[in-house]
This record gives C-alpha cells, sequence and structure tokens, in this order.
C-alpha cells in the first residue's frame, strides 16, 4: 500500500542520516519533495482526460491531487496554491518545518480562456484549473507526452516551416 511505502520511504530517509551522522534531524524539504515525487510516479496513474479535437489524453486533477495529498500526508508535505494577479505559485512546505518552502511559479495570460458558451467566471475558473493542474505535474514531475506535439502533423510543413519576409528596396 502507498502508506507502507512512505513508511518505508521515511525509514531510507532516516537510514540516511544515520549513515551520515545527523541522528534525530528532520529530513529536509528537498529530500521529501525527492521522495514524494519517486513514490508518486511509482502510483501509476491513468489519464482520464480526453481532448477528442486534438486526440490526445492528460492528467486531470481529479487523479493527480488525491496522490499528491496522500504522499504529501505520509511525508509531512504540505502544498498551497495561490491565484494572483498574472501569476500563480505552488509552496511546497515542509510540514515539521515550515520555514523550509519550494515555490513553484506560473505566468498566465490575464485574459484567459475563452470557451464557447461560458460566462467569464467560468472562463477564470477555467484557466485556473489548468494552471493548478501544470504547476502540480511541474511541481512533483508528474509527466505526459506534450500535447502541442500531438496536435501537429508532421507531414504538414506549411506549419512548420516559418516562411521568409519578402525584402523591401
Amino acid at each position: 500500500t502507498s502508506a507502507m511505502t512512505a513508511r518505508s520511504s521515511l525509514a531510507r530517509l532516516s537510514t540516511f542520516n544515520k549513515e551520515n551522522k545527523m541522528d534525530n534531524r528532520i529530513p529536509n524539504i528537498y529530500e521529501k519533495l525527492a521522495e514524494a515525487r519517486l513514490l508518486i510516479a511509482n502510483k501509476g496513474m491513468k489519464k482520464t482526460g480526453k481532448n477528442s479535437f486534438a486526440g490526445y489524453s492528460y492528467f486531470e486533477l481529479s487523479e493527480i491531487l488525491p496522490a499528491v495529498n496522500a504522499v504529501n500526508k505520509e511525508l509531512g508535505i504540505v502544498s498551497v496554491f495561490c491565484f494572483a494577479d498574472k501569476v500563480a505559485t505552488l509552496s511546497v512546505i515542509n510540514a515539521e518545518n515550515p520555514a523550509e518552502v519550494v515555490k513553484f511559479e506560473f505566468a498566465y495570460s490575464p485574459d484567459g480562456a475563452s470557451l464557447k458558451g461560458c460566462h467569464k467566471v467560468q472562463n477564470d475558473g477555467a484557466v485556473q484549473t489548468y494552471v493548478k493542474r501544470y504547476l502540480y505535474q511541474n511541481a512533483y514531475e508528474i509527466a505526459e507526452g506534450d500535447a502541442l506535439d500531438s496536435t501537429m502533423n508532421p507531414n504538414d510543413v506549411t506549419k512548420n516551416v516559418s516562411k521568409p519576409t519578402p525584402k523591401k528596396n
């Protein structure tokens, strides 16, 4: 189970600490984040989000957050998402030493999304959801194939090659 895996991970950190004569030392945020990334990678999450227009699958927050929250709890980490004007931040905090924080930032366009048939607040929510997903994927190194690459046709040279600018005399 993931609880057993996380406990054995903390035991490995404790063993690492003892081998380096640092008994009773709380693992720092970088050690905890590195361990969290490994545990999440080994969870075997499945992509349930589908972009039928472009033909690719992606991780939704409903897959990411339960995995991250479970691992965070076991390792003593807290993730805090903050959405501000033009920049969103995900802070990963060592719950046992809150002064230790790793921050991940994502700059976004305030123009947001333009989903058909939606109110402005729904478009703002879509932007927040996308940005949050990308920040969690970045912080916890949750990898998926590049969506841009899957939407491009490699045989369409007009999209892949820039057109020369005519010279003026």
